[in-house]
């Protein structure tokens, strides 16, 4: 369904460690069609709700809404901090997103030219 890496599991776990409430939340991620099937991404920690679906990669819990778990299939979530210019950040890599572009800001509109995210 959706792979979490290995450093984008390490970057949650070091944001959460501080935070006992958080950390015992699974991380949301919902994924919206866009202008000309774009997808664009957001990433928060949150409940199971009714429609959810729950799973584990590299031992983070990840919930996605129904409308996001066709958007995610096959997807990965990387942790990046070797762009130039930018902070680290999560990297959405999805094949299906128009021209399997990724873009680390979340916006598949801006995956052929996002100047924050060129490398």
């Amino acid at each position: 369904m959706l792979t979490i890496t290995q450093r984008a599991a390490e970057a949650i776990a070091q944001s959460t460690a501080n935070d006992k409430e958080l950390n015992n939340l699974p991380l949301r991620i919902s994924a919206r069609k866009g202008a000309l099937g774009k997808i664009s991404y957001n990433m928060g920690f949150d409940e199971l709700t009714n429609g959810d679906m729950l799973y584990e990669s590299n031992g983070v819990k990840v919930l996605l809404d129904m409308k996001s778990q066709a958007l995610v299939n096959g997807m990965t979530v990387d942790f990046t901090t070797s762009l130039k210019g930018t902070q680290p950040e999560f990297v959405f890599i999805n094949p299906n997103a128009v021209n399997g572009g990724s873009c680390s800001c979340g916006d598949q509109e801006k995956s052929d030219g996002c100047e924050s995210c060129e490398e």
